[in-house]
């Protein structure tokens, strides 16, 4: 059926996303739009539907589904009315209908020597989120993330393995190793917009990086996102290596067998909108490279809540929970405040720290684990 005009909803949209990624107080009204829009008028269609298979196209890409509220339940949010599955095309649920390859033992980066070469620590100028898994230096300088070796650790003996962390994370370390059952990656990410930056359009500033990432602008789109790793802060020090993995680099990664990929960084799942082609990224990119399921984020994240929302997810995966659903537990612990910063008086239930996890792909328990 037809949902009308494009415009209002891609304008409904834009604004949705840039309350919920710059955690604004209208952030819940402005979802709200964008439901009345795209899922009022299935509701009639989808009335007693436990299960929502999704394949979005155009800026329904950048639309946090599981948070949107329900048609159907006032008061409640989508992901809690019925099971959300993210699907890059509808041909994935004939492509899960075979067994996956077997994996082989997972691997978990995290905490990378981002100075990794370097005799000193480079001088980094401050940012205005320096706890986000982002940068945006004058220098492209790129600040360490005091959470992510905690992460490591924490995912890491979830999953039976060690992490590889400080100079020994690079993008040569990734790029030699061949189907881990899940890979995990918590650092840094990047994503930079297609068009004149401007200093006044606060969508644009919360998607579009700045400095050493700035001469990706008006390139190819994968090679306009991508991850941070060891050694990115001193790029001559190895002439194969320059510590920043690009959507493009990732579409050559050997994901054959990887059951799940999770990057565990800012605004991973951003990427170009083509109408018809869906979106330009780094989802596209694993996806291509063979992983079975990723978990990405639209937006920047908070370095520290991002830890605690990881360990509960894997948890959950551990003890045998689908992909999807684990997603959708998880999300519900920090919104309902079960899973916050009481130490430090944050209160992490605003959409901000919760609904930018987008989870496309398989959506059942990965076996084994």
């Amino acid at each position: 059926m037809q949902l009308g005009e494009a415009e209002p909803i891609e304008k409904a949209i834009a604004a949705a996303f840039t309350a919920s990624a710059g955690n604004e107080l209208d952030a819940t009204a402005r979802l709200a739009e964008v439901s009345d829009l795209v899922l009022k008028p299935l509701a009639p269609h989808l009335a007693g539907s436990r299960q929502l298979f999704l394949s979005p196209d155009g800026e329904l890409h950048r639309v946090p589904f599981a948070a949107l509220p329900s048609p159907s339940q006032p008061g409640e949010v989508l992901a809690r009315s019925v099971q959300l599955r993210l699907l890059t095309t509808g041909r994935d649920l004939v492509r899960f209908q075979k067994p996956p390859q077997a994996g082989k033992a997972p691997l978990v980066i995290a905490n990378p020597n981002y100075d990794r070469g370097r005799s000193s620590p480079s001088t980094l100028i401050a940012t205005a989120h320096p706890k986000q898994r982002w940068a945006e230096l004058d220098n492209a300088k790129w600040a360490p993330l005091p959470a992510t070796a905690r992460e490591g650790e924490q995912i890491a003996s979830l999953l039976g393995t060690q992490p590889i962390s400080g100079d020994a994370a690079t993008v040569s370390l990734l790029q030699r190793s061949a189907g881990p059952k899940v890979l995990h990656i918590a650092s840094h990410g990047f994503f930079v917009a297609d068009q004149e930056i401007q200093p006044d359009d606060p969508r644009s500033a919360l998607i579009a990086g700045g400095g050493q990432v700035a001469r990706f602008q008006g390139e190819d789109p994968l090679l306009r996102s991508g991850i941070v790793l060891a050694g990115a802060n001193n790029p001559s020090l190895d002439p194969n290596d320059d510590g920043l993995l690009t959507a493009l680099e990732a579409t050559a990664l050997q994901l054959d067998g990887t059951e799940l990929v999770v990057l565990s960084a800012c605004s991973t799942g951003a990427g170009d909108i083509q109408s018809g082609e869906g979106l330009y990224g780094l989802q596209r990119a694993l996806t291509v490279a063979g992983a079975r399921t990723t978990l990405l984020s639209l937006w920047k994240v908070d370095d520290r809540a991002t830890a605690s929302f990881m360990e509960a997810f894997y948890k959950r995966l551990k003890a045998g929970v689908g992909r999807a659903d684990a997603l959708a537990d998880t999300q519900a612990d920090f919104r309902s405040g079960v899973i916050s910063s009481r130490k430090q008086g944050e209160d992490w239930s605003e959409h901000y720290y919760w609904a930018a996890w987008q989870l496309v792909g398989d959506w059942r328990p990965v076996q084994g684990l």
